[in-house]
């Protein structure tokens, strides 16, 4: 009986812990480049699309240039944990 009441108070805890880290999250959105998949992407301003008219990206790793990247939203979070565990 005790155990089982200990077993609900730790699952109790751990989702608490999850709602928390869900509300604390910040998200980053970031372009990436459908030719090499880098992120380092730059919006390219020309006589043609000062006013929107037609938007540029160019990715700065392969030179690749066109009006639509893939944008990707990505917890904070989450980026940390993988550089983590890669590191180690």
């Amino acid at each position: 009986m005790k155990k089982q009441i200990a077993k609900k108070k730790k699952m109790q805890k751990q989702i608490k812990k999850e709602n928390n880290e869900e509300k604390n999250a910040k998200i980053v959105r970031m372009y990436l480049c459908p030719n090499c998949r880098s992120a380092n992407v730059q919006r390219i301003f020309t006589f043609r699309n000062i006013f929107g008219l037609h938007p540029m990206w160019k990715c700065q790793k392969c030179s690749y240039e066109a009006e639509i990247f893939p944008l990707l939203s990505v917890d904070v979070n989450k980026l940390n944990k993988k550089k983590l565990k890669k590191s180690k």
